[in-house]
């Protein structure tokens, strides 16, 4: 199927906006990345579509993109209108292409005066990017910065970098004191967690800030399947997620370690359906003075329905 659309992609020079939508989507779907550039090339002419077509390019880009992507990007840079959003869109298809010949001019938009909506996206493109060159740029960029608003912007490049020296600083904005700073590292380690990293993802799994334990599981299904050096700490975490009663990480854990756990899972969630379906306070409540025989049978459908 992603052949037959795929090809038609390419043959037909002139398509309505809707079947260009409908044999992205399904392109996108089947991560028909073989199509790629294909695609690629209807993002640079797209217009109506362009949101659309960005997304379905980010299921399935892949680095023989990088030099059409390019293209997006004119020098000197732009800041308005359908041609902005196409370059922002294409800084952030560069960075998931990781092609350091993107680099020279994803610093062109890095360093752009007074451009607040591309230097978050141009950083974070060259930190995934991780060059040495991309990195430096980065951190030259936050050595000169004076407004911490501005800094942050610069700083999510490098926490998302596999460079050692953005693992490094990721690790320290994991345990800042800052609620916001550690916000934004929960984000990059769910974008960018590596295998071998699952402790750090483990130890964020602690903090005391839902929120925060929330990005961090968005993170998990990168991990799958675990690899040997990363299922001890994600199987610790996964019994404590149970034991602390916290079904979301419990649950996206159980993802990634497999079949096991997973039967672990249900049979806690039946052992937790079957307390309340005997002791819960509803129950009185619902059923009155019955008899007990009626009150087991109410019992035993619930835990069935669970």
């Amino acid at each position: 199927i992603a052949a037959i659309l795929g090809e038609h992609l390419k043959s037909c020079p002139i398509k309505p906006i809707g079947e260009i939508r409908t044999i992205g989507a399904a392109l996108s779907e089947r991560r028909a990345r073989k199509f790629a550039p294909v695609m690629a090339q209807e993002f640079l002419t797209a217009t109506d579509e362009l949101k659309d077509a960005a997304r379905w390019l980010k299921d399935i880009v892949t680095p023989d993109c990088a030099p059409i992507l390019l293209k997006a990007l004119p020098l000197p840079p732009v800041t308005s209108g359908i041609p902005e959003r196409r370059a922002l869109a294409a800084i952030e298809l560069l960075g998931q292409c990781a092609d350091p010949a993107a680099v020279p001019a994803l610093i062109e938009y890095l360093n752009i005066k007074r451009s607040f909506t591309t230097w978050r996206p141009a950083a974070i493109a060259l930190g995934l990017i991780g060059s040495e060159e991309a990195v430096a740029a980065i951190e030259k960029r936050l050595k000169d910065e004076r407004s911490p608003e501005n800094q942050q912007r610069f700083r999510a490049g490098l926490i998302r970098s596999p460079h050692p020296r953005g693992r490094a600083l990721l690790k320290d904005a994991l345990a800042s004191d800052d609620l916001e700073t550690r916000m934004d590292a929960a984000d990059a380690l769910a974008e960018s967690i590596r295998p071998g990293e699952a402790q750090l993802l483990v130890d964020a799994l602690a903090d005391p800030h839902p929120l925060f334990r929330n990005k961090i599981v968005k993170g998990l299904p990168r991990l799958a399947p675990a690899g040997a050096q990363d299922k001890p700490p994600l199987e610790a975490a996964f019994d404590l997620a149970l034991k602390d009663n916290r079904p979301r990480s419990a649950l996206a854990l159980a993802q990634v370690l497999g079949d096991a756990a997973k039967t672990k899972l249900a049979q806690q969630s039946l052992d937790t359906a079957s307390k309340e379906a005997l002791q819960g306070p509803q129950l009185d409540i619902w059923l009155g003075k019955k008899e007990p025989d009626v009150k087991a049978k109410y019992a035993d459908a619930n835990i069935k329905g669970a």
